[in-house]
């Protein structure tokens, strides 16, 4: 019986911080609630082909924000964390043999697209761990995110 190997095919080239922010008021409220934002422009991604390597290749760039806001008046933020990371992804042509040429290039989109969002919200949710980590907030743990519902959303909302 053969297993079939966990390691995804996807080939991450880079994960960078491309910009950050933060900011903490002196006195922080007692009770703080958490805002979470996460900012993914579908309509801005380019997918390429590099003939030489037969790779498709895509970056995506994300942006997360986090507001820490007194419990009682949402619009009172004590604190924020924002960051904007570009994952840079690639993925071997080889990955779709047996599918149509005419499809393989909005297959590599989609797959490039959901991996590409997974890994850059893990780097920035572990940027702003580390940050708020050394500032008074101490640890802020922002809750994972489905890449597929993110995305889903951020299309539906360009749809209409």
């Amino acid at each position: 019986m053969s297993m079939r190997s966990p390691i995804a095919p996807v080939m991450l080239d880079s994960v960078d911080v491309v910009s950050s922010e933060s900011m903490v008021l002196p006195d922080l409220p007692e009770n703080s609630g958490l805002g979470l934002s996460v900012d993914f422009d579908n309509d801005g991604l380019d997918l390429t082909y590099d003939e030489e390597w037969e790779v498709y290749e895509m970056d995506v760039p994300l942006t997360v924000e986090c507001n820490l806001t007194d419990e009682k008046d949402r619009e009172d933020v004590s604190a924020r964390f924002k960051v904007t990371v570009v994952a840079s992804l690639s993925v071997s042509e080889s990955l779709f043999d047996g599918i149509d040429e005419g499809d393989r290039g909005d297959l590599a989109f989609d797959y490039l697209r959901m991996n590409g969002v997974s890994m850059a919200y893990g780097h920035a949710r572990a940027f702003i761990m580390a940050v708020s980590a050394m500032s008074p907030t101490g640890r802020v743990t922002i809750p994972p995110v489905l890449s597929c519902e993110l995305i889903e959303a951020t299309v539906d909302e360009a749809d209409s």
